[in-house]
């Protein structure tokens, strides 16, 4: 039995209905402290040391310089005032 097609008009109907009813996926959130002050590192605690935990990490080739390279990564967007400094692990 052939398929039926929806007409060209309806088809975009039922994908902008479909759209509207997706959450929005915002990559990111401002976080306040209850008193509408939004929260952010003080200068004076950057770099961020952070150190890598291997004890229940599989033992795959490279997997702690791609996390290392993940937290660099994050350092160079053009909106971000972060850096990190990889401790050890």
């Amino acid at each position: 039995m052939p398929r039926r097609r929806l007409p060209a008009g309806r088809a975009l109907f039922v994908f902008v209905v479909i759209l509207s009813c997706v959450p929005s996926a915002d990559g990111y959130g401002l976080f306040e402290d209850g008193s509408g002050h939004i929260l952010h590192w003080a200068e004076s605690d950057i770099p961020v040391p952070y150190v890598i935990s291997t004890a229940n990490m599989p033992s795959l080739p490279g997997i702690i310089s791609e996390m290392v390279g993940s937290f660099e990564t994050w350092e160079v967007v053009p909106s971000s005032a972060i850096a990190f400094e990889f401790q050890g692990t």
